[in-house]
């Protein structure tokens, strides 16, 4: 289930820094000591937030499926913008069975 949960939860950062930020982003997936860390680095300043969804809108729930999902996530400003990560361990459940 770690590969599953690690592409949607990529798909969802890639999608939120195409859909907010509109230009170059990096992406760089990293496996050692049984933990996947994923990174998508863009050059917008704006930190992301986690709000609840209007029940009705059809955007609006990337960061609460990785927030339920992911092992930990975070954003990470740098000097050119920032980077918003996630890590998955396989000895965590991932909200999935």
């Amino acid at each position: 289930m770690v590969i599953e949960t690690a592409e949607l939860l990529t798909t969802e950062l890639v999608t939120n820094a195409i859909v907010h930020v509109g230009c170059k982003s990096e992406l760089f997936i990293r496996a050692a000591g049984g933990v996947v860390r994923v990174e998508v680095t863009d050059p917008d300043d704006r930190l992301p937030a986690m709000a609840a969804p209007n029940v009705d809108a059809l955007s609006g729930r990337g960061l609460v499926i990785v927030n339920g999902l992911a092992s930990a996530w975070g954003v990470d400003p740098t000097d050119s913008g920032k980077t918003v990560w996630f890590e998955l361990s396989p000895l965590s459940n991932h909200g999935m069975d």
